[in-house]
């Protein structure tokens, strides 16, 4: 019997070395108020609709390397939002700035009747940390928003 526990442990170790462990997993947890949520989200992909957002959703994932690119597609019918990039301390790597702020600004550039619809782009960030996270920030949002990376 020892002789085979002898065998058999070494194997699980190595086989464990082999595949690894899954770490392709993405957590979410909300502070946020809301009178509707619908999500269709997985590793590397988010994908979240709502109506009178009034909060935070943040969703994390485990780093694998230091670089990545985050592409992202907003759109809001009522309230405001932005989505934050952070690392596991909590200090914001990128951000998209809030939609109201964007607004305002082209209706001082363009045309006070300018209605900003379907944002979109490209977040690169570097990170020094194990975990990044997706912070979907909203003040009374309805709409959809989706982040792939």
């Amino acid at each position: 019997m020892e002789k085979k526990m002898i065998i058999i442990i070494p194997l699980i170790l190595f086989l464990f070395g082999i595949v690894g462990c899954d770490d392709d997993v993405l957590y979410h947890e909300f502070n946020a108020t809301y009178s509707y949520l619908e999500e269709n989200s997985a590793f590397a992909s988010i994908d979240v609709s709502f109506e009178q957002l009034h909060g935070e959703i943040i969703y994390s994932f485990m780093t694998t390397e230091k670089e990545y690119k985050f592409s992202y597609e907003i759109n809001i019918e009522e309230g405001d939002i932005n989505i934050e990039l952070r690392d596991y301390n909590g200090e914001i790597l990128e951000e998209t700035g809030w939609l109201s702020v964007k607004e305002g600004n082209l209706k001082i550039d363009i045309n006070e009747q300018t209605n900003l619809q379907g944002v979109g782009g490209i977040m690169m960030v570097t990170n020094e940390t194990d975990r990044i996270m997706i912070v979907i920030d909203g003040i009374e949002a309805t709409g959809t928003v989706k982040v792939k990376w």
